[in-house]
């Protein structure tokens, strides 16, 4: 696990220089740009009662106010993220479980003193969370789609005017029934809401 996150932690940079320059323009009073995102997620018990955390990969487009009159002082930026995160349970446990979760979320970020090489953000958002259930590898017990809000907080740092990096963290609640199935008896389980946190370093080039 500590291997798989390493090596897609480094080649989270690579691919957003070679690609987030592709992305990179300017459109009236915003700069816009794009990049990765690899984290890990740990859900709550509703979704993965037995599973520690999940790597993840996300794909962000950003955009930031660039017409802001007091841009010295503070920035807001928005980023659109479309990602994916599969967890497994150890394939010894009867009745194999494997979960995908395909996060699709909007966060709006605003940050103070935009202009220093390092600024702490906060940002808050919303989204929509599928995701589905498999037993045995082969059957699918459930596809589901939940509305998410989050609230994110982290910090940037600017390599250069035109490269960023993304260290924080994602607070997600996950709204509404979630359905689960027992593995005994296959009935299925219905619970109120659930969350699940995800952790990560982002790059992105403007």
């Amino acid at each position: 696990m500590n291997r798989q996150i390493t090596v897609m932690l480094a080649a989270v940079l690579t691919i957003a220089l070679i690609s987030g320059s592709v992305w990179a323009f300017k459109v009236g009073q915003f700069q816009l740009g794009g990049g990765l995102y690899i984290g890990v997620s740990k859900f709550s018990r509703e979704l993965d009662a037995d599973l520690p955390i999940a790597p993840g990969v996300e794909l962000i487009f950003k955009g930031e106010w660039i017409g802001n009159p007091l841009k010295h002082l503070f920035s807001l930026k928005a980023e659109i993220g479309l990602g994916v995160t599969k967890t497994k349970k150890d394939a010894e446990v009867e009745n194999f479980i494997e979960n995908t979760y395909i996060p699709l979320h909007a966060t709006i970020y605003a940050t103070i003193f935009p202009r220093a090489k390092v600024h702490p953000y906060l940002g808050f958002g919303g989204g929509l969370l599928a995701w589905n259930i498999k037993t045995d590898e082969t059957i699918l017990y459930q596809t589901n789609f939940n509305i998410t809000t989050h609230f994110a907080l982290g910090a940037d740092y600017y390599v250069s005017s035109h490269l960023l990096l993304d260290l924080g963290i994602k607070f997600h609640f996950i709204l509404g029934d979630l359905r689960q199935f027992n593995t005994d008896n296959r009935e299925p389980i219905f619970r109120r809401n659930g969350w699940y946190v995800q952790f990560g370093l982002g790059a992105a080039i403007f």
